[in-house]
């Protein structure tokens, strides 16, 4: 399963937990609801700091946020899912061609 997935479960869910609006959820971070929109499917992830700050919305920590043991680590697998996809998009280039 996608990290950016559960990652984007939770972020629902703490956002629910604090009956606030994508919208209201996305202002309070410094983003649009669209952004909020796109973290809770997983389509993409907030920054570091947003993530600390969700965390503290939600009276968590972010090791429990992201469910792995450090941002260290949280940083290595956003690293390896952007390669993966660069090199699928490569191979996807290549075949077309």
């Amino acid at each position: 399963l996608d990290i950016n997935i559960i990652i984007g479960e939770k972020i629902k869910e703490i956002r629910k937990n604090k009956k606030l609006t994508q919208e209201r959820f996305g202002k309070l971070l410094g983003v649009n609801k669209k952004t909020v929109i796109l973290w809770e499917k997983g389509k993409s992830s907030p920054n570091k700091e947003r993530l600390k700050n969700i965390a503290i919305l939600g009276g968590t920590s972010v090791r429990e946020l992201l469910n792995t043991n450090s941002l260290e680590q949280y940083e290595l697998l956003e690293e390896l899912q952007k390669r993966i996809l660069k090199i699928e998009e490569l191979k996807n280039r290549i075949l077309k061609k």
